[in-house]
Protein backbone atom coordinates (compact mmCIF):
# COMPACT_ATOMS: atom_id res chain seq x y z
CA UNK A 1 0.00 0.00 0.00
CA UNK A 2 1.19 3.20 -0.37
CA UNK A 3 1.39 6.34 2.20
CA UNK A 4 -1.61 7.74 3.54
CA UNK A 5 -1.01 11.16 3.65
CA UNK A 6 -1.91 11.41 0.19
CA UNK A 7 -4.67 14.22 -0.74
CA UNK A 8 -6.68 11.59 -2.72
CA UNK A 9 -7.17 8.08 -1.81
CA UNK A 10 -8.47 4.59 -2.80
CA UNK A 11 -10.01 2.92 0.08
CA UNK A 12 -11.48 -0.72 0.35
CA UNK A 13 -14.02 -2.40 2.10
CA UNK A 14 -14.10 -6.04 2.70
CA UNK A 15 -17.09 -7.64 4.13
CA UNK A 16 -16.05 -10.40 6.75
CA UNK A 17 -19.12 -10.10 8.77
CA UNK A 18 -21.46 -12.72 7.93
CA UNK A 19 -22.35 -15.41 10.00
CA UNK A 20 -22.37 -18.46 6.72
CA UNK A 21 -25.53 -19.69 7.16
CA UNK A 22 -25.83 -21.75 4.19
CA UNK A 23 -22.03 -23.15 4.54
CA UNK A 24 -23.40 -24.94 7.23
CA UNK A 25 -20.81 -25.09 9.92
CA UNK A 26 -19.36 -23.44 13.17
CA UNK A 27 -16.60 -21.68 11.42
CA UNK A 28 -17.94 -18.79 9.40
CA UNK A 29 -16.38 -19.15 5.50
CA UNK A 30 -14.10 -16.37 5.66
CA UNK A 31 -12.01 -17.52 8.71
CA UNK A 32 -11.90 -21.45 6.84
CA UNK A 33 -7.70 -22.42 6.08
CA UNK A 34 -7.54 -22.61 2.37
CA UNK A 35 -4.03 -23.18 1.27
CA UNK A 36 -1.03 -23.13 3.70
CA UNK A 37 -2.48 -22.02 6.56
CA UNK A 38 -4.11 -18.96 5.30
CA UNK A 39 -7.66 -18.30 5.38
CA UNK A 40 -10.19 -17.10 2.93
CA UNK A 41 -9.93 -13.41 3.97
CA UNK A 42 -5.69 -13.36 4.15
CA UNK A 43 -6.28 -14.14 0.12
CA UNK A 44 -8.46 -10.82 0.00
CA UNK A 45 -6.50 -8.57 2.31
CA UNK A 46 -3.13 -9.78 0.51
CA UNK A 47 -4.90 -8.94 -3.18
CA UNK A 48 -5.66 -5.68 -1.97
CA UNK A 49 -2.72 -4.80 0.24
CA UNK A 50 -0.45 -5.92 -2.94
CA UNK A 51 -1.98 -3.03 -5.25
CA UNK A 52 -0.05 0.30 -5.47
CA UNK A 53 -3.16 2.24 -5.92
CA UNK A 54 -4.83 1.24 -2.45
CA UNK A 55 -4.15 3.25 0.55
CA UNK A 56 -6.32 2.22 2.71
CA UNK A 57 -7.94 -1.63 3.64
CA UNK A 58 -11.24 -1.28 5.87
CA UNK A 59 -12.26 -5.14 6.82
CA UNK A 60 -15.68 -5.36 8.53
CA UNK A 61 -15.97 -8.35 11.06
CA UNK A 62 -18.50 -9.58 13.62
CA UNK A 63 -18.08 -8.43 16.55
CA UNK A 64 -17.22 -12.07 17.66
CA UNK A 65 -14.03 -11.72 15.77
CA UNK A 66 -13.05 -8.14 15.54
CA UNK A 67 -10.35 -8.45 18.54
CA UNK A 68 -8.81 -11.23 16.80
CA UNK A 69 -8.97 -10.22 13.36
CA UNK A 70 -7.74 -6.86 14.72
CA UNK A 71 -4.56 -8.18 16.70
CA UNK A 72 -4.06 -10.07 13.09
CA UNK A 73 -4.20 -7.02 10.57
CA UNK A 74 -2.22 -4.47 12.53
CA UNK A 75 -2.04 -2.11 9.68
CA UNK A 76 -5.96 -2.41 8.37
CA UNK A 77 -8.89 -1.04 10.10
CA UNK A 78 -10.85 -3.90 11.42
CA UNK A 79 -14.56 -2.85 12.70
CA UNK A 80 -17.60 -4.72 13.91
CA UNK A 81 -20.12 -4.95 11.33
CA UNK A 82 -24.45 -4.83 11.54
CA UNK A 83 -27.34 -6.74 11.34
CA UNK A 84 -27.00 -7.39 7.16
CA UNK A 85 -24.80 -6.61 4.27
CA UNK A 86 -25.83 -3.28 3.96
CA UNK A 87 -25.18 -2.09 7.34
CA UNK A 88 -22.08 -3.11 7.17
CA UNK A 89 -21.15 -1.48 3.94
CA UNK A 90 -22.52 1.74 5.35
CA UNK A 91 -20.57 1.10 8.64
CA UNK A 92 -17.65 0.87 6.62
CA UNK A 93 -18.22 3.51 4.26
CA UNK A 94 -18.71 6.14 7.24
CA UNK A 95 -14.77 4.95 8.89
CA UNK A 96 -13.16 5.58 5.63
CA UNK A 97 -10.95 8.72 5.47
CA UNK A 98 -11.84 12.25 5.15
CA UNK A 99 -9.31 12.46 2.38
CA UNK A 100 -11.45 9.32 0.24
CA UNK A 101 -12.63 9.43 -3.53
CA UNK A 102 -12.85 5.98 -4.62
CA UNK A 103 -13.85 2.83 -2.68
CA UNK A 104 -14.40 -0.34 -3.69
CA UNK A 105 -16.57 -2.78 -2.10
CA UNK A 106 -15.53 -6.38 -1.65
CA UNK A 107 -16.99 -10.06 -0.53
CA UNK A 108 -14.29 -11.92 1.44
CA UNK A 109 -15.88 -14.70 0.71
CA UNK A 110 -14.06 -14.20 -3.28
CA UNK A 111 -10.66 -15.26 -2.35
CA UNK A 112 -9.29 -14.63 -5.76
CA UNK A 113 -10.07 -11.49 -7.16
CA UNK A 114 -7.31 -10.52 -9.45
CA UNK A 115 -4.94 -7.15 -9.63
CA UNK A 116 -6.67 -6.81 -13.12
CA UNK A 117 -9.95 -6.44 -11.30
CA UNK A 118 -8.83 -4.17 -8.83
CA UNK A 119 -6.99 -1.87 -11.49
CA UNK A 120 -9.38 -1.68 -13.71
CA UNK A 121 -12.11 -0.90 -10.73
CA UNK A 122 -10.13 2.23 -9.75
CA UNK A 123 -8.89 3.64 -13.38
CA UNK A 124 -12.42 3.81 -15.09
CA UNK A 125 -14.05 5.20 -11.96
CA UNK A 126 -12.19 8.00 -13.50
CA UNK A 127 -15.14 8.64 -15.54
CA UNK A 128 -17.75 7.10 -13.89
CA UNK A 129 -19.59 6.62 -10.81
CA UNK A 130 -19.76 3.55 -10.75
CA UNK A 131 -17.35 0.25 -11.74
CA UNK A 132 -19.09 -3.24 -11.66
CA UNK A 133 -17.25 -6.59 -13.06
CA UNK A 134 -19.81 -9.05 -14.59
CA UNK A 135 -19.59 -12.45 -16.02
CA UNK A 136 -21.55 -13.36 -19.07
CA UNK A 137 -24.04 -16.35 -19.04
CA UNK A 138 -23.31 -19.29 -21.39
CA UNK A 139 -26.06 -21.30 -19.83
CA UNK A 140 -29.93 -21.67 -20.76
CA UNK A 141 -31.91 -19.11 -18.17
CA UNK A 142 -35.68 -20.16 -17.37
CA UNK A 143 -37.92 -18.56 -14.86
CA UNK A 144 -40.78 -20.73 -12.63
CA UNK A 145 -43.07 -19.31 -11.32
CA UNK A 146 -47.28 -20.37 -10.19
CA UNK A 147 -46.17 -23.56 -12.64
CA UNK A 148 -45.53 -21.80 -15.49
CA UNK A 149 -42.06 -22.00 -17.44
CA UNK A 150 -40.46 -18.83 -19.32
CA UNK A 151 -37.30 -18.86 -20.80
CA UNK A 152 -35.17 -15.83 -20.19
CA UNK A 153 -32.80 -14.08 -22.41
CA UNK A 154 -29.55 -15.21 -21.17
CA UNK A 155 -27.68 -12.51 -22.89
CA UNK A 156 -29.19 -10.06 -20.95
CA UNK A 157 -28.85 -11.74 -18.01
CA UNK A 158 -25.26 -11.04 -16.01
CA UNK A 159 -23.57 -12.65 -12.91
CA UNK A 160 -22.44 -9.74 -10.72
CA UNK A 161 -19.21 -9.98 -8.90
CA UNK A 162 -17.29 -7.89 -6.61
CA UNK A 163 -15.27 -5.93 -5.77
CA UNK A 164 -18.03 -3.07 -7.32
CA UNK A 165 -16.05 0.72 -6.83
CA UNK A 166 -17.97 3.42 -6.64
CA UNK A 167 -17.17 7.32 -6.01
CA UNK A 168 -16.81 7.81 -2.34
CA UNK A 169 -19.70 10.11 -2.04
CA UNK A 170 -22.13 9.30 -4.50
CA UNK A 171 -22.19 6.03 -3.02
CA UNK A 172 -22.19 7.38 1.03
CA UNK A 173 -24.79 9.50 -0.23
CA UNK A 174 -26.73 6.61 -1.52
CA UNK A 175 -26.32 5.00 1.58
CA UNK A 176 -27.87 7.63 4.12
CA UNK A 177 -31.44 6.51 2.56
CA UNK A 178 -31.29 3.67 5.03
CA UNK A 179 -31.82 1.07 2.09
CA UNK A 180 -31.22 -2.20 1.98
CA UNK A 181 -30.23 -4.60 -0.61
CA UNK A 182 -27.56 -8.13 -1.47
CA UNK A 183 -25.33 -5.71 -3.14
CA UNK A 184 -24.30 -1.90 -2.92
CA UNK A 185 -25.25 -1.00 -6.76
CA UNK A 186 -28.89 -1.82 -6.01
CA UNK A 187 -28.52 0.69 -3.45
CA UNK A 188 -26.87 2.85 -5.61
CA UNK A 189 -29.12 3.11 -8.45
CA UNK A 190 -32.17 2.56 -6.37
CA UNK A 191 -31.36 5.95 -5.18
CA UNK A 192 -29.42 8.16 -8.04
CA UNK A 193 -31.38 7.39 -11.04
CA UNK A 194 -28.63 9.41 -13.17
CA UNK A 195 -25.52 6.97 -11.82
CA UNK A 196 -23.52 6.79 -14.55
CA UNK A 197 -22.36 2.80 -14.46
CA UNK A 198 -19.43 1.30 -15.99
CA UNK A 199 -19.52 -2.92 -16.22
CA UNK A 200 -16.15 -4.64 -16.80
CA UNK A 201 -15.50 -8.55 -17.63
CA UNK A 202 -15.36 -10.71 -14.42
CA UNK A 203 -13.28 -13.56 -13.90
CA UNK A 204 -14.45 -17.09 -13.52
CA UNK A 205 -11.74 -17.46 -10.61
CA UNK A 206 -13.50 -14.42 -8.61
CA UNK A 207 -16.48 -16.78 -7.35
CA UNK A 208 -17.89 -16.56 -4.09
CA UNK A 209 -17.39 -19.29 -1.87
CA UNK A 210 -20.89 -20.17 -0.89
CA UNK A 211 -21.20 -23.92 0.55
CA UNK A 212 -18.50 -26.62 1.67
CA UNK A 213 -18.25 -27.69 -2.06
CA UNK A 214 -17.54 -24.47 -3.16
CA UNK A 215 -13.82 -25.15 -0.51
CA UNK A 216 -13.23 -28.28 -1.94
CA UNK A 217 -13.47 -26.43 -5.42
CA UNK A 218 -11.25 -23.86 -4.07
CA UNK A 219 -8.31 -26.34 -2.67
CA UNK A 220 -8.47 -27.74 -6.30
CA UNK A 221 -8.07 -24.45 -7.42
CA UNK A 222 -4.64 -24.67 -6.33
CA UNK A 223 -3.55 -28.22 -6.90
CA UNK A 224 -4.09 -26.59 -10.78
CA UNK A 225 -1.57 -24.07 -10.59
Amino acid sequence: MTCNLKIKMNSVIILAAGISNRFNAILPKQFVLLYKNKTVLDFSVEAFKKNKFIDEIIIVVHNNWEKKIKAKYKNCKVISGGESRSESSLIGLNQCTSSVKKVLIHDAARPFVSQNIINQCIKKLDLNDAVIPILHNVDSLIEIAENKINYLNRDAIKIVQTPQAFQYHKIVSSYETKSTSTDDLSILLKNNKTAKCCFIDGEKNNFKITNKNDILFAKKYFNEI
